[in-house]
């Protein structure tokens, strides 16, 4: 059974605003089968994975296996929740040009993960985002990051800077002497190559803590064009400007 005529109307009229999380699936799968309508399979699914976060992280075999789905269903709603999120990521007129731009960018992708996961937004020189990249994925507790990992696809983009940022599964943001240490060889690694860390954030629920926004960032980096200052161009400075000659 398809969803109603109404529901529909009522999307096309008022928009997705207008309709909860088990009407827009509804709409994504489209047609249900003898036995179960289009609305009680998104409602099941919702059930089962509790939300469409939870529905998007599964695999499509468990998808599947949920009464009703089966696995064109599963791959049409898995593949329309990433398409969204790629969408949402990969906006060409995004600016990251404060941390909770980073945040706002992000957590949608990082905050009920149940591991620790580990991301790269990649800019250019007026700070738009050039491509966003999970680059690391841990347990509960932890995750490894390589900086040759953040940064090889940098140097492949010609980036003109980098943000990072991962998430704290316990909701705690508060960054651990790992994620200290780490900022610092990120940081380190940038101002070899030329291309500045502005930030790492930890993303808590439902706070964040933000390296840029508590100094804790080396302060040979240069963040004004980050932090909020009307210039339009960044004008990195990866290494500390020279002392001009006396006289």
């Amino acid at each position: 059974m398809p969803p109603s005529p109404r529901l529909r109307e009522q999307y096309r009229t008022f928009g997705p605003a207008q309709v909860g999380d088990t009407e827009l699936l509804t709409l994504v799968l489209g047609t249900g089968t003898r036995h179960h309508s289009a609305r009680s399979i998104a409602a099941r699914l919702l059930d089962q994975f509790g939300t469409l976060q939870g529905i998007r992280e599964a695999p499509v075999q468990a998808l599947a296996g949920i009464p009703g789905v089966g696995p064109a269903r599963a791959t049409r709603v898995h593949a329309a929740l990433h398409l969204a999120g790629r969408a949402r990521l990969h906006s060409p007129a995004e600016r990251i040009d404060h941390p909770e731009a980073v945040v706002a960018l992000l957590r949608p992708r990082l905050e009920e993960r149940a591991v620790e996961v580990f991301w790269a937004v990649y800019l250019d020189v007026r700070l738009h985002v050039l491509d966003c990249r999970e680059l690391s994925r841990g347990s509960a507790r932890c995750t490894v990051v390589d900086p040759v990992e953040v940064f090889r696809p940098a140097l492949l983009l010609r980036a003109a800077a980098l943000t990072v940022a991962h998430n704290h599964p316990s909701g705690h943001a508060q960054p651990s002497q790992a994620d200290h240490a780490l900022t610092r060889r990120l940081v380190q690694a940038g101002q070899l190559l030329g291309v500045p860390v502005l930030d790492h954030v930890v993303i808590g629920r439902p706070g964040h803590w933000s390296f840029a926004e508590e100094g804790a960032l080396p302060t040979h980096v240069d963040l004004r064009g980050f932090t909020g200052s009307p210039r339009p161009d960044l004008g990195f400075r990866p290494f500390p400007a020279p002392r001009a000659s006396p006289g």
